[in-house]
């Protein structure tokens, strides 16, 4: 005959509250510091796109200036998109903006490289690249 016994034998499976809430808290403390290094990590990453943007129009200019003797004036492209100075070309990085200014009427001996970023969101602002390879942030430092 079958008896109910008012007293299990075998415990219920799972976890308690307190298991749970632990595991809470230790991936709350692992996310409040993983988020905080990914944001600076993906600064770091723009940054370096736009002066390696800035680096290639100006090899590209100086490239362009050996054969034409002038340099070129180029609109603000965002990339990616693919710039083109004489023979030669490169890719703008992503959501860079490359802007190249070259000196006004007749023949350019001048110009200078303008990149920005709308993701950028630290303190360095625009990266201006100048004919002699000087390399500044908005703020003033050097690149």
């Amino acid at each position: 005959m079958l008896s109910i016994s008012s007293h299990s034998q075998s415990r219920d499976a799972g976890f308690t509250l307190i298991e749970l809430l632990m595991v809470v808290a230790i991936i709350a403390l692992l996310a409040s510091i993983a988020i905080p290094q990914y944001s600076a990590f993906k600064e770091r990453a723009i940054n370096a796109s736009m002066v390696n943007d800035a680096r290639n129009a100006l090899i590209q200019e100086e490239a362009y200036f050996v054969d034409a003797k002038t340099y070129l004036a180029l609109p603000a492209l965002t990339g990616p998109s693919s710039v083109t100075i004489g023979t030669a070309y490169f890719v703008v990085s992503k959501d860079n903006v490359l802007t190249i200014t070259a000196g006004a009427g007749g023949i350019a001996d001048s110009y200078i490289v303008s990149v920005t970023n709308p993701n950028s969101t630290g303190a360095h602002g625009t990266v201006t690249m100048l004919t002699d390879g000087t390399c500044s942030w908005s703020g003033g430092a050097a690149c």
